[in-house]
């Protein structure tokens, strides 16, 4: 069963599985409180129309904007488009250089920036199939998902 199991997961698209970042306790502790305060400085900076991963807002209020919005430029006999994009591995994305540059062009003190460049720089990553556990590699570029904070850093860029 487990010799299938180890031969299904080779076969599978290696771009279907992305990591989740296992993380200690106390880290979670600490990803809270820089969260609160990460979301304190951001309330007046970031556009009130953004509207993923913020307290009161969701996915049904930035779809229920965007159709009244077109329904008010059809009912004035205007025309209506709409680019998508398929952001399903937008976190694996996310250059660490540009995400403290902005973080700094957003306010954030030197201090604070040099402690979110270390919580994102020199993290590492393995897989583990069975008893088997690859080599670890280092990860150069995205947020850590499964954090407290990825969604945070994410709306950033």
């Amino acid at each position: 069963m487990l010799a299938q199991s180890i031969k299904m997961a080779i076969n599978a698209k290696k771009t279907n599985y992305r990591h989740i970042s296992v993380l200690p306790g106390m880290s979670k502790i600490f990803e809270r409180i820089m969260n609160e305060q990460r979301n304190e400085h951001f309330v007046g900076i970031l556009s009130p129309l953004l509207s993923g991963f913020r307290q009161g807002y969701n996915t049904q209020y930035a779809l229920f904007r965007v159709i009244e919005t077109w329904k008010k430029h059809l009912d004035m006999s205007g025309t209506i488009g709409a680019i998508l994009m398929d952001l399903s591995k937008a976190y694996d994305c996310i250059p660490h250089d540009l995400l403290i540059a902005k973080m700094g062009a957003y306010g954030l003190g030197r201090k604070a920036l040099k402690l979110v460049y270390s919580y994102l720089k020199n993290r590492m990553q393995r897989v583990k199939i069975g008893s088997t556990v690859s080599s670890s590699k280092k990860i150069s570029i995205g947020v850590p998902q499964g954090s407290v904070l990825c969604s945070l850093l994410f709306k950033l860029l």
